[in-house]
């Protein structure tokens, strides 16, 4: 791809990413919980991600992630690979549902994240990551204190292409729908019925 990421026109384009540890290569826990083909929205020169999540599966449990923010332009690294600096909360466009339209809700809590936005910082289109920082409640539940970590969101500029905000690559993975069909069994995050539909990474 030869375009200058630095100089896009103001449009809608998909994007291939994953979700990786600081090492900025081993996939995080948490690349399972999106859809990696992510929109890039560019307006008035500035650009924003859009984040589609799924369920994702931790040992036999279903559980989602509850928080996500972005850390802002201008932050360092310690001698650990973890971004520091200044936090900032991105803008929930909507909240995983059951397919009656109600809420996701299970024991470790509700309001979990469907689809996010966030501006992107400008180092990101240097480097292709975007230090970002999850909570997964079911992680801490399992292992308290693990349930907050900083990951990045690695995007592969290669795969940058133009295209609309309703391209379906961008609903793609999107496991609701399979929650629903066994939801009083992914609620209670036992039942197998509920939990092969949404181990994305199985293979």
């Amino acid at each position: 791809n030869t375009q200058d990421v630095t100089k896009l026109a103001d449009g809608v384009y998909s994007i291939s990413g994953t979700m990786v540890k600081v090492d900025k290569n081993t996939y995080s826990m948490s690349n399972d919980a999106i859809n990696h083909t992510i929109k890039l929205t560019v307006k008035n020169g500035k650009y924003y991600i859009t984040l589609n999540f799924n369920g994702l599966t931790v040992g036999q449990k279903l559980g989602y992630l509850s928080q996500l923010k972005y850390f802002t332009t201008g932050y360092t690294v310690d001698k650990y690979g973890n971004p520091q600096g200044t936090l900032a909360d991105v803008t929930i466009e909507s909240y995983q549902k059951n397919a009656d339209g109600t809420l996701v809700s299970d024991s470790y809590g509700t309001n979990y994240p469907d689809v996010v936005t966030f501006e992107l910082i400008p180092e990101t289109l240097n480097d292709g990551y975007v230090p970002l920082q999850v909570f997964v409640p079911i992680m801490d539940a399992i292992s308290s204190g693990t349930g907050t970590q900083p990951v990045y969101l690695k995007l592969d500029w290669r795969s940058l292409k133009a295209t609309t905000s309703d391209d379906p690559d961008f609903d793609k993975n999107d496991n609701n729908n399979s929650n629903s069909n066994g939801n009083n069994n992914s609620n209670s995050s036992i039942g197998n019925s509920s939990l092969g539909n949404n181990t994305l990474g199985r293979s």
